[in-house]
């Protein structure tokens, strides 16, 4: 991984990490630094937090609400369906 990209992946996890929406109940940031998955290759350690985080985020980047999204659709069941099962992601992958 490159310089670059190590340094804005911490950057934005430290960020983060000062808002209690990213921490845990015992105050622990959510997101924790780590390597650059390999394409195509197994997602491991990310958890079922850090997913649904990972959804409040975009949702609060994009001001998106609930509303904006359509009643049928859950944001936290497909990024948790990409991220964390290999098949709904090979699935989704083909459908794209």
């Amino acid at each position: 991984m490159s310089y670059e990209l190590i340094t804005r992946h911490e950057q934005l996890l430290h960020f983060l990490s000062q808002f209690r929406a990213y921490k845990t109940s015992d105050g622990r940031p959510v997101f924790k630094v780590r390597d650059r998955f390999e394409p195509g290759g197994p997602v491991e350690g990310i958890s079922f937090l850090q997913v649904n985080r990972a959804a409040d985020l975009l949702c609060d980047l994009f001001n998106l609400t609930a509303e904006a999204m359509g009643e049928d659709f859950d944001l936290y069941k497909l990024l948790q369906g990409y991220v964390l099962d290999a098949g709904t992601r090979e699935k989704i992958n083909k459908l794209l």
